[in-house]
């Protein structure tokens, strides 16, 4: 899928500005240590029925920090991840 194709097919549901294109899911570093989540905090702001989250993510021995914002939703006894924003590295 194009870039293009990609914004066409998804820009209604979700701010594909954020869509970290080109990059991995998560992390975007192509080697990595040991992930940690060192913060996970609800956001203030909430739509009915979802929970967003603003996680930091640390590669451990490489000493860097991905910033996202998570939101999940509760299907059946699970959540599932609906929606992940990143920001700059």
């Amino acid at each position: 899928m194009t870039e293009e194709e990609f914004v066409e097919k998804w820009s209604s549901t979700y701010d594909v500005r954020y869509a970290g294109i080109s990059y991995g899911f998560l992390i975007s570093a192509q080697d990595w240590g040991k992930i940690e989540v060192t913060r996970c905090v609800p956001k203030a702001k909430q739509i009915p029925g979802e929970i967003t989250f603003e996680v930091i993510l640390t590669d451990i021995p490489y000493k860097m920090d991905y910033k996202r914002d998570i939101t999940v939703i509760p299907v059946g006894k699970a959540y599932l991840i609906k929606n992940v924003v990143e920001y700059g590295e």
